[in-house]
């Protein structure tokens, strides 16, 4: 496998020189957990519950309640024939106040609807509503512009289409010192409503080719890493996908494999396993989306009736066998990233080789070769990370909650884990379904118990298994217990890799701000071993 950095990530990852530690920005540290598409890539649905019905609901009856106030207040004007400087000032209040009401609104709909801006606003006038919103809009009472300003950056600020990534790149590295690295994740969303649709007329391909130029420019050769998207339903539909993903990873053009389970599939999926053997052949990272975020399946339920799961119109987990429960996109996708799926594609190998092996046999997909339980134990030492720790929910969950998992879930022992009980919203419990005392199990519990697991004689049970922060340092309550992790437990204080989910997090602060706040918190030393070191080992190929 061609290695693509110019110096050896390898020797960063071992280095123990304080001159690094202090100087980090001079060394070039890696931002592990970035997007750069623009809204040529993503589906009409992709923010589509990003900001709640009510909240639109809430938007459009203060404005409608304003500019009753603002024609009330007028029309006794004009009955009255008089006025004062008061009457004046609060009539300008009342109108300023309408006007950015209805303005906000026409942003807030425009994402509730389908999300369908760019076909009905060009990026100029929506850039200048932006504008406003932010000359208007106190500093205090920024979050009302997040929302705009996230779909502001999606779009491309470059005519030509070869570079609107580029533009966008150029964007996100203005926010951090010249010598940062970034790994950039595609997103493959063709299958976000319909899970059996083609390949027809995507612009996936078009979104690699742009990535593919912009890695092969001298200037960026160095700073950018791009990821593949691999989603099982392409590979089905596209019988030549995986031939040129390991075409593009093994010239150099990309540096790695993403998916994202959340989208409609489990991370077991049969059709993955050419991509997971890829990985293997050739020690290439991989970064899946591990938690519960706003962006999810859209289709229904029953749509994802012949992937697998689906049986007698229960939805089933392959592995337990028990019910999935949620009936809407967001109850039931939390399922598909659950990280204990993760335990199961990479520890619960017989469990695996049946269920594939029922999935060739059920016809969902042709035999895919002989294999046996011993070559999908190899997959333990698939390189992994678990994208955004299990997310702020479940940080802010694990703080507040008494978690035992240790003594409630026996991670050494497969079979145990077969007695999970699945709720909605991603809610799976330890026990038996009589039980009356079933403990909720939380996700960031789950990943770190995963992450420092060791079998009798001291071994990892992952070796290559790692996390990123990705979006959670937005929220600096958080913080806190990241500096205890790094602090504390010498084995995930060497899994845990930096990142910001560019352009998530630009939904609650800028890169800049969210990454200096986090340097500031947990100080040199610790930044310096997530996004120098670790990132180094994860990303090595040789």
């Amino acid at each position: 496998m061609k290695n693509s950095f110019d110096e050896n990530p390898g020797k960063a990852s071992v280095t123990n020189n304080p001159d690094i530690v202090k100087n980090t920005d001079a060394v070039g540290f890696y931002n592990c957990h970035t997007h750069i598409f623009n809204f040529k890539h993503v589906h009409t649905d992709f923010l589509k519950g990003m900001i709640p019905w009510w909240f639109g609901a809430i938007m459009l009856i203060i404005g409608l309640f304003l500019v009753w106030v603002v024609c009330s207040k007028m029309l006794l004007f004009l009955i009255q024939g008089s006025f004062s400087i008061i009457f004046i000032l609060k009539l300008i209040c009342t109108i300023l106040l309408s006007f950015t009401s209805l303005i906000f609104l026409l942003v807030a709909a425009a994402i509730i609807f389908r999300m369908r801006i760019h076909n009905q606003l060009k990026r100029n006038r929506f850039k200048k509503i932006t504008s406003i919103l932010k000359k208007i809009i106190p500093g205090e009472f920024d979050f009302l512009v997040r929302y705009a300003n996230f779909i502001l950056h999606a779009y491309d600020t470059i005519k030509e289409d070869s570079k609107k990534q580029e533009a966008v790149f150029n964007e996100l590295q203005s926010y951090y010192p010249k010598n940062t690295k970034f790994v950039v994740l595609s997103m493959d969303m063709d299958y976000m409503v319909n899970c059996n649709k083609g390949v027809e007329n995507s612009t996936f391909y078009d979104q690699l080719d742009s990535l593919k130029k912009i890695k092969k420019n001298r200037d960026y050769a160095n700073l950018i890493f791009p990821f593949i998207h691999a989603d099982p339903r392409r590979i089905g539909h596209d019988t030549g996908f995986i031939g040129r993903m390991e075409d593009e990873l093994k010239s150099g053009h990309f540096n790695g494999i993403k998916i994202y389970p959340a989208l409609g599939y489990f991370p077991f999926d049969i059709r993955l396993k050419p991509m997971y053997d890829l990985a293997l052949k050739y020690n290439l990272p991989i970064t899946t989306h591990c938690s519960a975020g706003p962006v999810f399946y859209r289709g229904k339920r029953h749509t994802l009736r012949n992937e697998g799961y689906y049986n007698d119109k229960a939805f089933i987990h392959p592995f337990t066998g028990n019910k999935l429960y949620g009936k809407k996109p967001g109850q039931f996708t939390p399922h598909f990233t659950h990280p204990l799926n993760y335990y199961f594609l990479m520890n619960c190998p017989e469990k695996l080789h049946d269920y594939w092996k029922q999935c060739e046999a059920n016809g969902i997909v042709s035999p895919t070769g002989n294999y046996s339980v011993e070559d999908l134990a190899k997959y333990r030492n698939l390189k992994i990370c678990l994208g955004h720790y299990a997310g702020s929910k479940e940080w802010r969950r694990y703080l507040d909650n008494a978690w035992l998992p240790a003594e409630r879930l026996d991670l050494e022992n497969p079979g145990d884990i077969i007695n999970v009980i699945h709720r909605k919203n991603g809610m799976w419990k330890y026990g038996k379904h009589k039980d009356k005392n079933l403990k909720p199990m939380n996700w960031f519990s789950i990943i770190s118990e995963m992450l420092k697991l060791t079998d009798n004689e001291g071994n990892t049970y992952f070796p290559n298994l790692y996390t990123d922060i990705s979006y959670n340092l937005s929220d600096r309550r958080m913080l806190p217990l990241l500096k205890v992790r790094l602090e504390t437990d010498r084995q995930i204080r060497k899994k845990i890799l930096f990142g910001t989910d560019f352009y998530m997090v630009a939904m609650k602060m800028t890169e800049r701000r969210a990454t200096i706040n986090l340097r500031s918190f947990i100080g040199e030393d610790n930044f310096n071993q997530i996004a120098v070191k670790n990132p180094g080992v994860f990303l090595y190929t040789g």
